[in-house]
């Protein structure tokens, strides 16, 4: 049986006999035929004829010697199946581990997200027109012009109202319309604008020109303009040194300065 064995052991696979053939050269081996084992196995004793049997009890032997080859043959081929051709033990390989996805962003070209848009409207629903209001800024007032008298340092003006800064736009414009019912060609300037007037205050007036205060009263007086509330001669300059010139008006006469030598 062993070069029954050594032929099972073989690693080539096309080398190993069949079930079949391992059977047949089993049961040659067990009866004493040679004549079915290889020609390379070492030469064997001649056995003594055997005796006379009966069928059942060479059948028993022969059934264990054939189970026995097919566990021996099942042992050879699962070891051959665990090594390498080589004889050293097959690594075992794992499945690599899913490699978890990368965010690189949008390809390159495409366009960048949107915001999402607003919310829809209902159907029947007019969205009203959004109206935006721009106030345009009120006109600054003219100056006062100089003399015509030829003093570049200053004239004469009438002053037929003063409106306090406080009062805004809308006060000043209230003023000056209602003295244009009397005077069609008042004007109105800012005082900080000139050192001679009170801060702070829109003033309205008209420009003249007047030589003095007591011409300024009397333009006045023909518009029915007779008391000091209603107008007052102002020297205009930008020097602080001619705020006391005021000529006002005092029961059909004067009073204040009403001159500037």
């Amino acid at each position: 049986m062993a070069p029954i064995i050594v032929e099972l052991l073989a690693k080539d696979p096309d080398a190993r006999p069949t079930g079949a053939e391992s059977a047949a050269r089993l049961e040659a081996a067990i009866r004493g035929d040679d004549a079915t084992l290889p020609t390379t196995a070492p030469p064997r004793p001649p056995l003594p004829p055997p005796g006379p049997e009966s069928p059942s009890h060479l059948r028993l032997p022969l059934l264990a010697a054939l189970l026995v080859v097919v566990l021996i043959a099942a042992g050879v081929l699962t070891a051959l199946a665990l090594t390498g051709d080589d004889g050293t033990p097959r690594a075992r390989t794992s499945s690599p581990a899913p490699s978890a996805p990368t965010d690189t962003g949008p390809p390159a070209g495409s366009a960048a997200p949107t915001s999402p848009p607003g919310p829809p409207t209902a159907p029947g629903t007019t969205v009203p027109p959004t109206t935006v209001t721009v106030t345009a800024p009120a006109a600054e007032p003219p100056a006062a012009t100089a003399s015509p008298t030829g003093r570049p340092g200053g004239h004469w003006i009438a002053q037929l109202a003063s409106v306090p800064k406080s009062d805004e736009v809308t006060g000043r414009d209230a003023k000056l319309a209602e003295v244009r019912r009397q005077v069609p060609d008042a004007q109105v300037l800012d005082s900080d604008r000139y050192a001679s007037l009170k801060p702070n205050h829109w003033v309205v007036y008209a420009d003249g020109p007047f030589p003095d205060g007591t011409a300024a009263l009397a333009y006045c007086a023909a518009r029915g303009r007779t008391v000091a509330d209603l107008c007052v001669g102002r020297f205009l300059s930008g020097a602080s040194a001619d705020l006391k010139y005021v000529c006002a008006p005092a029961n059909g006469t004067t009073t204040g300065i009403c001159r500037r030598d």
